[in-house]
């Protein structure tokens, strides 16, 4: 693995590149048999404490440190969530949409909704003449 920069407000290259790089190239080697793993389980297996171990199954997931996808499932019963880790193919992760757009189009299309179910009510309401105008600017 080629050492990629790292970010956050306390980063100092100099100081962290090689820590945080060995971090991830042991927890790639550590999940590489696709197995699934807890937070205290990849911290036990490579040293990295776990907020670390956080941080770095986020960062593996970005393009610039391989893309994988790095699902998570409940180990156990849901009330003690502890959740668990596996690691995918590398380059197979797209990304989410953000949650905000996600938001923005689940508002939009109940807004397109009731103003469906509005018109059929209230043909010509003036709250349809407004809902129009909006979608065709």
């Amino acid at each position: 693995m080629s050492r990629p920069d790292f970010d956050g407000s306390d980063y100092v290259r100099a100081y962290d590149v090689v820590r945080l790089t060995n971090q991830l190239e042991k927890i790639v080697e550590v999940m590489s048999d696709e197995g699934w793993y807890t937070h205290g389980e990849i911290e036990d297996a490579t040293g990295a404490p776990g907020a670390s171990v956080g941080a770095q199954l986020a960062n593996l997931r970005k393009k610039r440190y391989g893309a994988y996808p790095v699902p998570k499932r409940l180990r156990g019963a849901r009330e003690d969530g502890l959740w668990e880790y596996s690691l995918g193919e590398q380059g197979s992760h797209t990304p989410r949409k953000p949650a905000v757009l996600l938001r923005a189009e689940a508002a939009e299309r109940f807004a397109d909704e009731l103003a469906d179910a509005l018109e059929e009510v209230r043909p010509g309401h003036p709250l349809l003449e407004a809902w129009d105008a909006h979608r065709h600017t």
